[in-house]
């Protein structure tokens, strides 16, 4: 099925797979992930491999919200806030565990955040297993032991500790690209837009309230 996406026959072992162009088998991996865009091929080699696993679980809980119609598997989706700061864990230096290194406080953990860590690990890893089976290792890099939980969680927790900048334009172009429609809207999006609510009712209330205070002042 995936070797036939390439106009290559379906693959029964033979002819080995190393016989395959290095093109053939990098469609192959794209196609197979749903990812064969530009933008995603023309990212740097060291990049591709995060990139394909968030796209991939970003896509599959959407497919699986939309197949449930279930208010949880909803909540599920990733916000685009969350696939930059995943990117961002491979933008910065990773964190010295020495324990010459300042003590830091230490963090909340949230189970959401948990869960968003366990998805890519599983993620990432099944993306690099289906890599090494095309012999594609040396031309796309494993990416796995570069991704800091540590540093995952604390961009999610803290927005003053994570910067959009950090992640270049086109590393989330790539990442988000013809997934619009699978995103969450971001929880901090979602508070700043209720608390300007409540304020406009109260504003109203406010208004209301005084406009029957001076009609009730008019001279009979």
């Amino acid at each position: 099925m995936l070797f036939k996406s390439v106009s290559l026959p379906p693959y029964s072992g033979f002819p080995p797979v190393v016989s395959f162009s290095l093109e053939e088998r990098t469609t192959v991996l794209l196609r197979a992930l749903d990812s064969d865009v530009a933008p995603v091929r023309s990212l740097s080699k060291e990049h591709i491999i995060p990139v394909l696993a968030v796209r991939w679980v970003v896509r599959t809980l959407n497919t699986r919200a939309e197949e449930t119609q279930s208010k949880e598997r909803e909540k599920e989706r990733w916000t685009r806030r969350e696939v930059a700061c995943f990117l961002a864990t491979f933008s910065t230096p990773s964190e010295s565990s020495s324990s010459l290194a300042p003590q830091e406080t230490p963090m909340t953990i949230s189970d959401r955040n948990v869960q968003l860590t366990a998805q890519i690990l599983q993620s990432l890893e099944s993306v690099e297993h289906l890599s090494q089976a095309l012999l594609l290792t040396n031309t796309l890099p494993s990416s796995a032991h570069r991704f800091s939980g540590k540093t995952f969680h604390k961009f999610l927790m803290a927005s003053e500790a994570f910067s959009p900048e950090i992640v270049s334009s086109d590393l989330l172009g790539a990442s988000t690209l013809d997934l619009g429609h699978a995103f969450n809207e971001d929880r901090l999006t979602q508070k700043l837009k209720k608390a300007k609510k409540v304020i406009k009712n109260q504003k109203d209330s406010v208004v209301r309230g005084s406009v029957f205070e001076a009609l009730g002042k008019l001279p009979t």
